[in-house]
């Protein structure tokens, strides 16, 4: 098992800055193996005080989403040099929290036209990436915010930023996620919530995406020391997580079906 973080180094920042909650912009970072990518990164920035553990969100919530099936860009922590950083303050004015970030290769992706691209994917791509979402607490992939594009019929998801926890979340309370409003309003507004039809597909994918994710605890098994400490405690937490869903499959199963 590799215990290295999918870590990469910001070597130059493009042009294209855009404000937002989490800072996009287009840089070329440097892997582990000296090889050069393009990538659109993401920080948390001061002036939009975006929670740091965004960065965790992100990455883990696109390397699940790889191994569950869905979709999805090859994902990286990156870490900004002063340089970056100070480059990124005199151009656009923006400060960054933290060095710390998140960035996806770019990918040649359509944008998704609602409700036209969704009716000529398959129900197994439209009921799968419902499945992840529900199962990763993602609320905000919907027909108004689709966070998602599409590529030779294949649905193709990004922005896993608002999935999973809070650092407020308690792990002794996790069936909150399941039981209650909060399921029932997550499914009623997803993206794919009416293109998903069949209750044994649903059930038969979820329980598939638990095994898989689940499989061997890969992510309790990362060298995280180079992380900041509240975002290694974050990682731990988005890990006990995962283990709540591989000893509770049953139950959240049943649960997210009966939302269908």
């Amino acid at each position: 098992m590799d215990v290295n973080l999918p870590r990469a180094r910001v070597v130059s920042v493009g042009d294209r800055v855009r404000q937002g909650s989490m800072q996009p912009t287009y840089m070329d970072v440097v892997l582990s193996d000296g090889s050069r990518l393009s990538t659109i990164g993401k920080f948390p920035t001061r002036e939009n005080k975006a929670p740091s553990e965004s960065v965790v969100n992100e990455w883990i919530g696109c390397r699940a989403a790889l191994i569950a099936g869905v979709q999805a860009p090859p994902c990286y922590i990156v870490e900004a040099s002063p340089h970056v950083m100070l480059h990124l303050v005199e151009r656009h004015g923006i400060t960054l929290a933290s060095p710390f970030g998140f960035a996806s290769k770019v990918c040649e992706i359509d944008a998704i036209v609602y409700p036209n691209t969704l009716c000529a994917m398959t129900p197994e791509d439209l009921t799968r990436l419902f499945c992840f979402d529900m199962l990763f607490i993602n609320a905000d992939r919907t027909p108004n915010n689709p966070n998602c594009g599409h590529a030779k019929r294949r649905l193709f998801a990004y922005d896993f930023g608002s999935s999973l926890l809070s650092p407020k979340a308690s792990p002794g309370n996790f069936d909150r996620y399941f039981f209650g409003p909060g399921l029932s309003d997550r499914a009623s507004a997803h993206l794919c919530k009416d293109y998903v039809v069949s209750c044994d597909m649903a059930e038969e994918i979820l329980s598939e995406m638990i095994d898989k994710v689940c499989k061997n605890r890969w992510y309790a098994n990362f060298d995280v020391k180079f992380l900041p400490q509240p975002l290694q405690e974050h990682l731990k937490l988005v890990g006990q997580y995962f283990d709540y869903l591989s000893s509770e499959r049953n139950m959240v199963c049943r649960q997210i079906v009966s939302t269908i």
